[in-house]
C-alpha cells in the first residue's frame, strides 16, 4: 500500500491529468484515504493507530520500515544512565551508573509487536501472478529517460 500511494502520488503520475480525469470519484476518494494512512506527518500516526486497532483475525502485513525506523531511533538512548543517590544516614551523595531498563522495554515492545504482526501475516495465502511480477520488474529496470519517454507516450498532445 505505501508503495502504491508513493508511486501514484509523484510527480510524473501526478502530471497525467488526461488520466486522472477519468478515474472515479470514489477511487478518487479511496485514493485519498490511502495517502493519508500512509502520511508521514506525526511519525506516522494515522497507520500506528490503524495498527493498534487491528483484528489478528483479519490478518496483517508487517511494514518493517516502521519497526526499524523505531528500533535505531531507540537505539540512540543511552544504554547506561547515571544516577545520584543520597544515602540519608550520611547525606552523601554517590553517582552509580544504571542501566536503561526503558531503552530496552521500548525495544522489546517494538519487536514484540514486529513478531505479531508477522505471525498475523500468516492469515493470507498469496498466489504470485507471473505477469504481473514480470512487468513489475521490467518497469523497476527501467531508465529515467526511458521512464521519461514513457511517461510522454501517456500524454495526449
Amino acid at each position: 500500500m505505501f508503495q502504491i500511494t508513493l508511486a501514484l502520488s509523484s510527480n510524473i503520475i501526478k502530471s497525467l491529468k488526461m488520466t486522472w480525469s477519468h478515474v472515479p470519484p470514489l477511487d478518487l476518494l479511496i485514493f485519498k484515504t490511502l495517502k493519508d494512512l500512509s502520511s508521514s506527518n506525526r511519525n506516522f500516526a494515522n497507520f500506528r493507530n490503524l495498527l493498534d486497532s487491528m483484528e489478528s483475525a483479519k490478518g496483517l502485513i508487517p511494514f518493517t520500515p516502521l519497526e526499524l525506523s523505531d528500533l535505531t531511533a531507540n537505539s540512540e538512548k543511552p544504554s547506561i544512565i547515571s544516577a545520584d543517590i543520597s544515602f540519608a544516614e550520611t547525606d552523601e551523595i554517590e553517582g552509580y551508573e544504571l542501566v536503561n531498563v526503558e531503552k530496552f522495554t521500548v525495544s522489546c515492545t517494538i519487536l514484540k509487536k514486529l513478531l505479531r504482526s508477522i505471525d498475523w501475516s500468516n492469515a493470507y495465502d498469496f498466489k504470485i501472478d507471473q505477469d504481473v511480477l514480470s512487468r513489475c520488474l521490467y518497469i523497476s529496470c527501467l531508465s529515467e529517460e526511458e521512464m521519461e519517454y514513457c511517461r510522454g507516450q501517456l500524454i495526449d498532445p
